[in-house]
C-alpha cells in the first residue's frame, strides 16, 4: 500500500467531494456519521417519482436514520440535497412515470409546489434530480421541467443539482443521454453530476467500470457544455462480480481475499478478470485527471460500499 501523503498534493483541499447515501444499507447512514468532516455535499436517495407521475416520499427510509443523518450533517456543515429518482424494483428506472410527469402541466406545477415543500419540511439545501432512462421524446419537457424546478428554487435561495449519463457528443448513444440536454440544463442548474462509470455494466462482458481516459473525455465535452465551475464527475466506489450473469454488484465488504491486480486504465481491483471493483487507486486516478482539466467537484456513489481507504486521502473540509 502506498503511503497517504505521497497523495496529498493530488487531493487538495480545494476538492469538493459529493456522495449519495441511501436508506436501504445501514452502512450507509453510519460510515456518513464517521466521515461527514471529509464531504461537502450529500445527496439522500429519499423522494421517488411515483406510478402516477408525482413527488413521494421513498418508504426505505426509517424516520429515526433520517434524523441521524440530519443532525451529522448540521454538525459538520454539509449540505443536503434530496435526492429524486425514478427507479421501480425489479425493473430498474421507469420512463413510463417520467413520461406522465413531464407531459402534463398540471403534474409538471404539482411536482415542483411538492418538491418545494419537501426541502422545507426536511430543512434541506436543495434537490437532486437523479431521473434516468427516460425517453428520448421527453427530452425538451425535461428540461423545460428542469428550468421550473430551478427558478422556484433559486427564489428560495436553494440549489438545484442534476444528475446526468455520460457522453461524449450531442446527442448521446441511446435513449438516456438523449434525453438530457447538457446545454440546457447547464443553463439553470447549480451543479451537473455526470455519471461516469458503467461502460462495463451487470449485463455485459467483464470489464472496467470507468476507464480513466473516457472519463477524461466526457469531462471535457461536459467544460463544452457549461461553465466548468458547474460540471461535477460521478466517480464509482462499488463494484461487479461477472462470475455469474448478471453481474452482481459489490461493496467493497463483499471482496474475497483472493489476489488482485490493478487495471492499469482505471486504477480498479481485478479478481480473475471477472470481479472489478472500483477502490482508492481508482479514485485517486479520477481525480488527479480532473484536476489537470481544472476540475474539483466528483460526487461518489455511494457512501458505505467504498473502499475505507478512499477516507484517507479526501482532505477534511
Amino acid at each position: 500500500m502506498i503511503a497517504a501523503s505521497i497523495f496529498a498534493p493530488i487531493l487538495a483541499p480545494s476538492l469538493y467531494v459529493s456522495a449519495w447515501v441511501v436508506g436501504w444499507n445501514p452502512a450507509s447512514i453510519s460510515t456518513f456519521e464517521k466521515q461527514a468532516a471529509k464531504l461537502s455535499e450529500i445527496m439522500p436517495e429519499r423522494y421517488e417519482v411515483s406510478a402516477a407521475g408525482t413527488i413521494a416520499l421513498k418508504s426505505s427510509w426509517k424516520e429515526a436514520d433520517w434524523k441521524r443523518v440530519q443532525a451529522a450533517a448540521r454538525k459538520h456543515k454539509v449540505k443536503v440535497l434530496g435526492m429524486v429518482h425514478n427507479f421501480v424494483l425489479p425493473d430498474g428506472f421507469d420512463a413510463k412515470r417520467m413520461s406522465l410527469l413531464l407531459n402534463d402541466p398540471k403534474k409538471v406545477k404539482a411536482a415542483v409546489s411538492d418538491l418545494l415543500a419537501f426541502v422545507k419540511k426536511d430543512s434541506l439545501d436543495g434537490i437532486d434530480l437523479d431521473l434516468e432512462s427516460m425517453a428520448v421524446s421527453d427530452r425538451n419537457a425535461f428540461s423545460s421541467f428542469v428550468t421550473a424546478l430551478a427558478k422556484a428554487l433559486h427564489g428560495q435561495k436553494k440549489i438545484l443539482s442534476v444528475t446526468v449519463h455520460p457522453k461524449e457528443s450531442e446527442p448521446g448513444n441511446w435513449d438516456g443521454p438523449k434525453a438530457h440536454d447538457w446545454k440546457a440544463i447547464g443553463a439553470v442548474a447549480d451543479r451537473v453530476k455526470i455519471m461516469c462509470y458503467d461502460v462495463h455494466w451487470s449485463t455485459s462482458d467483464a470489464g472496467a467500470i470507468a476507464p480513466t481516459d473516457w472519463v477524461t473525455r466526457v469531462a471535457k465535452f461536459a467544460m463544452i457544455q457549461m461553465p466548468a465551475s458547474k460540471v461535477d464527475i460521478g466517480v464509482a466506489w462499488y463494484g461487479y462480480d461477472w462470475r455469474q450473469k448478471p453481474a452482481l454488484s459489490l461493496t467493497y465488504s463483499d471482496l474475497s481475499r483472493l489476489p488482485f491486480r490493478m487495471d492499469a486504465s482505471s486504477g480498479e481491483l481485478v479478481q480473475m478478470d471477472k470481479v472489478y471493483f472500483s477502490g482508492r487507486a481508482a479514485f485517486e486516478q479520477k481525480v488527479a485527471a480532473l484536476k489537470a482539466l481544472g476540475l474539483n467537484k466528483v460526487s461518489a456513489w455511494y457512501v458505505g460500499s467504498e473502499d475505507p481507504d478512499v477516507w484517507r486521502v479526501i482532505p477534511s473540509k
